[in-house]
């Protein structure tokens, strides 16, 4: 009754993981095997006999035993998939669920005997040897999806399935019809590795698709996961982005799947980033996203806009004469923990490259300290003429201080400065008839962020408006505009 466990070296020919775990369940010689050229589809029934457990086999009641297998598969052998309605489920009864391997019986499990649904399963895969002669062997993957041995399948763990087919007629084709004996073994074995998909919601204040330093992420905002993987099933989990902006879908078998975002309020939409994994991308939405096993997909980052509702307003910014003054220098001095901070230069720099960064030649302000840009301030304030260049970093450094966020504090409060979740960056001011110096329209509303990304899109080298005297004058009268519009 019980045959050789022999058999299980072809699940490693044929690609499927040998069983390694107990419980193991036989099947006896009584089964048959059936396949249908016409119809593709492999019908498996026998008599479950025994669950081999720790403590050795324990019998199952022949009388109420009952294993069921229908798939289907291409003239190849290739697995197609499950049959998805009214699979017989033994003891008379349907399956209503679509199950493709369906176990009935009754068993002793060391709790007494119990009777009904033992295991049922979707197949995701299917392997076959001819063996040129009268007995020929097969191997199948399943996925557990309900039965009283489930917990022994807990921790990602398959059903595999080994079956020899006596007297059978196979030839090694499929395009001709064939049955068979069925007899062999069942239990659990490891499934494919899981993956995980993830990214952010964040804060994309310069609307460049990439997570900028001092762009924060956005909390408690819904994120929806939908699919089909490998087993055919349908996925559909919802989470929320956590305090950082993050969020994570774990355990992912292998498939297809989407990721979808729901707007969250007081946010205009921006640009959304495909992550590691590639796919597809609509609007708040990435789609076509293909799981292997163990894939990791990261950065699937949802980026928006700060509605920015008000015009620039006293408490926003400062003249260029406080922050060459003992007020301004403190302050600026105070942002981050004190003046050997860099966090400052690095936002001023990340921000906008061609004044301040990487692109800005000797005027790049990246890794310096707190104490060092507030000297860089004086130096600017300090030339002959037009101040352009004080007046543009003026409003730059209270786009920061203003921005708790930011600033790592609210330091900037007791200056008399208003202090909110975007700071000044996301105030409103409209450019009038200066629209040549920002690259749009006369009479464009813009918000301070843009303004003042405008003018570092015409930067060269750190120099404003590469000393082209009309642009100077037209942006240094918008920028005298903002400092005096909003000083404290």
């Amino acid at each position: 009754m019980l045959e050789s466990l022999e058999p299980r070296k072809l699940l490693a020919l044929l690609g499927v993981s040998p069983l390694a775990d107990l419980p193991i369940s036989f099947y006896n010689s009584s089964g048959v095997m059936a396949y249908d050229a016409s119809t593709g589809q492999i019908d498996i029934a026998a008599t479950p006999t025994a669950i081999f457990l720790s403590g050795g086999p324990v019998p199952i009641a022949a009388t109420h035993g009952d294993l069921q297998i229908h798939f289907r598969v291409n003239a190849s052998g290739g697995l197609v998939g499950g049959v998805n309605a009214g699979d017989s489920a033994g003891i008379g009864s349907i399956n209503a669920n679509g199950d493709d391997f369906v176990v009935h019986g009754s068993v002793n499990l060391g709790s007494g005997v119990v009777t009904g649904l033992l295991l049922s399963g979707e197949i995701v895969a299917f392997g076959f040897q001819d063996s040129g002669g009268p007995t020929d062997q097969y191997d199948m993957r399943f996925v557990p999806t309900g039965g009283l041995l489930m917990p022994f399948f807990a921790g990602n763990k398959e059903v595999g399935l080994l079956l020899t087919s006596e007297a059978s007629s196979f030839a090694g084709s499929f395009g001709e019809s064939f049955a068979g004996q069925a007899k062999g073994t069942f239990g659990p074995m490891d499934g494919p590795e899981l993956g995980n998909l993830g990214g952010f919601v964040y804060e994309d204040d310069n609307d460049n698709g990439e997570i900028d330093l001092g762009e924060a992420g956005i909390a408690g905002v819904t994120v929806t996961l939908t699919g089909v993987n490998d087993a055919g099933q349908t996925v559909h989990v919802v989470t929320t982005t956590d305090e950082f902006g993050s969020y994570v879908f774990h355990n992912l078998r292998p498939g297809t799947y989407t990721i979808t975002q729901t707007q969250p309020a007081g946010y205009n939409d921006g640009r959304d980033t495909l992550g590691t994994l590639g796919g597809s991308a609509g609007n708040d939405v990435f789609f076509n996203i293909v799981i292997n096993a163990g894939d990791k997909g990261f950065n699937y980052n949802f980026g928006e806009l700060r509605e920015s509702g008000t015009g620039v307003h006293s408490g926003d910014t400062a003249t260029i004469g406080f922050w060459q003054n003992k007020n301004g220098q403190n302050l600026i001095k105070a942002v981050n923990g004190g003046q050997n901070a860099t966090a400052l230069g690095n936002w001023l720099a990340s921000m906008f490259p061609n004044m301040y960064g990487a692109n800005a030649g000797v005027h790049n302000l990246a890794g310096k300290t707190n104490a060092q840009v507030a000297q860089e301030f004086i130096t600017r304030f300090k030339v002959k003429g037009q101040k352009l260049d004080a007046q543009v970093m003026a409003v730059a450094l209270a786009c920061y201080v203003t921005d708790p966020t930011l600033a790592g504090g609210s330091m900037a409060a007791q200056y008399g400065f208003n202090l909110s979740a975007g700071g000044t960056g996301a105030r409103l001011f409209n450019i009038g008839d200066n629209g040549a110096a920002f690259g749009v329209a006369n009479g464009t509303t813009l918000t301070v962020l843009q303004v003042l990304q405008a003018t570092d899109s015409m930067a060269v080298n750190g120099v404003l408006y590469f000393y082209n005297p009309s642009l100077r004058n037209l942006a240094n009268e918008v920028y005298t505009s903002i400092n005096e519009t909003g000083d404290i």
